[in-house]
């Protein structure tokens, strides 16, 4: 396990600390995580284009370390009214070159995912559909 810093922020299920100037640690608290998967996908799509941090190998289930970026997420960004939905439907679904297939897996993964709420698993539907449109997908 890897001794962190500041407590940085919490979600769902993880909290994030500083490790130093230049990376931080995210570690999931109810040991449900595959950080080497999610680490996987991370550098896969960072090599495609996608704005995603780059992550180094921890060789544990529940912790990754990422690159410390700074800026508002794309939630924030939208709430704020810097990034419209369109914009940020673009911004998600743009870099996939996977197509319609990708998004449907997307989704159902997501949906099988144990830490989703039953709102929130609703909610996959349309958050499906506003990605094809954006992405011309439908």
């Amino acid at each position: 396990m890897t001794t962190p810093g500041e407590l940085l922020g919490s979600g769902r299920t993880a909290d994030v600390y500083a490790l130093d100037t230049g990376w931080v640690l995210r570690r999931d608290r109810e040991g449900r995580g595959d950080a080497a998967a999610e680490a996987a996908v991370m550098t896969y799509v960072r090599r495609h284009g996608y704005p995603a941090p780059r992550v180094r190998p921890t060789g544990s289930r529940t912790e990754l370390v990422l690159e410390r970026l700074s800026g508002p997420t794309l939630l924030t960004a939208l709430v704020e009214g810097r990034v419209g939905p369109a914009e940020a439907g673009a911004l998600l679904a743009g870099p996939s070159p996977l197509g319609r297939e990708a998004v449907a897996e997307a989704l159902r993964r997501r949906a099988a995912n144990p830490t989703m709420s039953a709102e929130e698993t609703e909610t996959l539907r349309e958050a499906g559909e506003l990605v094809r449109k954006v992405a011309q997908l439908a």
